[in-house]
Protein backbone atom coordinates (compact mmCIF):
# COMPACT_ATOMS: atom_id res chain seq x y z
CA UNK A 1 0.00 0.00 0.00
CA UNK A 2 1.15 2.74 -1.17
CA UNK A 3 0.03 6.23 1.23
CA UNK A 4 0.00 9.97 0.42
CA UNK A 5 -1.01 12.09 2.96
CA UNK A 6 -2.65 15.54 2.34
CA UNK A 7 -1.88 19.19 4.38
CA UNK A 8 -4.44 18.20 7.56
CA UNK A 9 -1.69 16.10 8.66
CA UNK A 10 1.63 16.63 9.70
CA UNK A 11 4.68 15.43 7.06
CA UNK A 12 6.02 13.72 10.80
CA UNK A 13 3.14 11.19 10.24
CA UNK A 14 4.39 9.95 6.62
CA UNK A 15 8.29 10.14 7.86
CA UNK A 16 7.23 7.92 10.60
CA UNK A 17 5.87 5.80 8.51
CA UNK A 18 8.73 5.64 5.96
CA UNK A 19 11.06 4.96 8.56
CA UNK A 20 9.15 1.91 9.66
CA UNK A 21 8.79 0.92 5.94
CA UNK A 22 5.76 1.82 4.78
CA UNK A 23 5.85 3.78 1.30
CA UNK A 24 4.62 7.21 2.59
CA UNK A 25 4.64 10.45 1.29
CA UNK A 26 3.36 13.83 2.34
CA UNK A 27 1.88 16.02 -0.29
CA UNK A 28 4.30 18.67 -0.31
CA UNK A 29 6.80 16.19 -1.03
CA UNK A 30 5.41 14.46 -3.50
CA UNK A 31 6.48 15.20 -6.95
CA UNK A 32 8.11 17.41 -5.69
CA UNK A 33 5.43 19.22 -4.42
CA UNK A 34 3.80 19.68 -7.55
CA UNK A 35 -0.16 19.55 -6.24
CA UNK A 36 0.35 21.09 -2.56
CA UNK A 37 -2.23 22.56 -1.91
CA UNK A 38 -4.52 21.79 -5.17
CA UNK A 39 -7.74 20.87 -5.34
CA UNK A 40 -8.80 17.61 -3.65
CA UNK A 41 -10.10 16.61 -7.15
CA UNK A 42 -6.67 17.16 -8.89
CA UNK A 43 -4.50 15.35 -6.28
CA UNK A 44 -7.24 12.09 -6.44
CA UNK A 45 -6.45 12.26 -10.31
CA UNK A 46 -3.09 12.20 -10.04
CA UNK A 47 -2.67 9.69 -7.02
CA UNK A 48 -4.72 7.38 -9.04
CA UNK A 49 -1.99 7.26 -11.99
CA UNK A 50 0.63 7.28 -8.99
CA UNK A 51 -1.46 4.28 -7.51
CA UNK A 52 -1.37 6.01 -4.01
CA UNK A 53 -3.93 5.58 -1.04
CA UNK A 54 -5.19 9.55 -0.65
CA UNK A 55 -5.19 10.12 2.92
CA UNK A 56 -7.02 13.09 5.06
CA UNK A 57 -9.28 14.15 7.60
CA UNK A 58 -11.16 16.64 5.19
CA UNK A 59 -14.81 15.42 5.23
CA UNK A 60 -16.44 17.92 4.04
CA UNK A 61 -15.76 17.32 0.60
CA UNK A 62 -13.67 14.05 -0.07
CA UNK A 63 -17.08 11.71 0.22
CA UNK A 64 -18.72 13.87 -1.93
CA UNK A 65 -16.36 13.82 -4.54
CA UNK A 66 -15.70 10.19 -4.24
CA UNK A 67 -18.89 9.23 -4.25
CA UNK A 68 -19.83 11.38 -7.15
CA UNK A 69 -16.84 9.89 -9.23
CA UNK A 70 -18.65 6.60 -8.30
CA UNK A 71 -21.54 7.58 -10.18
CA UNK A 72 -19.41 8.79 -12.52
CA UNK A 73 -17.57 5.60 -13.22
CA UNK A 74 -14.28 7.28 -12.53
CA UNK A 75 -11.71 5.98 -10.50
CA UNK A 76 -9.07 6.69 -7.50
CA UNK A 77 -6.60 4.34 -5.95
CA UNK A 78 -8.50 4.55 -2.31
CA UNK A 79 -9.11 7.04 0.21
CA UNK A 80 -8.93 6.74 3.98
CA UNK A 81 -10.42 9.33 5.65
CA UNK A 82 -9.39 10.42 9.62
CA UNK A 83 -12.33 11.42 11.78
CA UNK A 84 -10.76 13.98 14.73
CA UNK A 85 -13.34 12.89 17.13
CA UNK A 86 -11.51 8.90 16.55
CA UNK A 87 -7.74 10.30 16.48
CA UNK A 88 -7.27 13.90 16.65
CA UNK A 89 -5.84 15.94 14.53
CA UNK A 90 -2.76 16.94 16.56
CA UNK A 91 -2.21 13.18 17.38
CA UNK A 92 0.83 11.74 15.29
CA UNK A 93 1.59 8.75 17.69
CA UNK A 94 -1.79 7.79 17.02
CA UNK A 95 -2.03 8.36 13.67
CA UNK A 96 0.90 6.27 13.26
CA UNK A 97 -0.30 3.53 15.07
CA UNK A 98 -3.65 3.28 13.74
CA UNK A 99 -1.78 3.33 10.00
CA UNK A 100 0.74 0.84 10.68
CA UNK A 101 -2.18 -1.31 12.12
CA UNK A 102 -4.57 -0.40 8.86
CA UNK A 103 -1.66 -1.26 6.12
CA UNK A 104 -0.56 -4.14 8.16
CA UNK A 105 -4.19 -5.68 7.96
CA UNK A 106 -5.00 -4.39 4.51
CA UNK A 107 -1.81 -3.51 3.08
CA UNK A 108 -2.19 -6.34 0.06
CA UNK A 109 -5.87 -5.71 -0.44
CA UNK A 110 -7.03 -3.87 -3.66
CA UNK A 111 -7.75 -0.18 -2.84
CA UNK A 112 -8.95 0.80 -5.98
CA UNK A 113 -12.56 2.79 -5.56
CA UNK A 114 -12.15 1.54 -1.69
CA UNK A 115 -12.64 5.02 1.09
CA UNK A 116 -12.77 3.57 4.60
CA UNK A 117 -12.48 5.93 7.96
CA UNK A 118 -9.67 5.02 9.88
CA UNK A 119 -10.21 3.44 13.08
CA UNK A 120 -8.08 4.54 16.51
CA UNK A 121 -5.51 2.01 16.97
CA UNK A 122 -5.58 -1.28 19.21
CA UNK A 123 -2.74 -0.56 21.80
Amino acid sequence: MRLLFDEHLSPEVAYQLLHAGVDALPLRDWLDGAYFRHPDEDVLVEAAADGRVFVSYDQRSLPGLVGSWAGAGRHHAGVILIDDRTIAQGDTGGQVRALEQMVAKHGDEDWTDRVLYLPRPIR
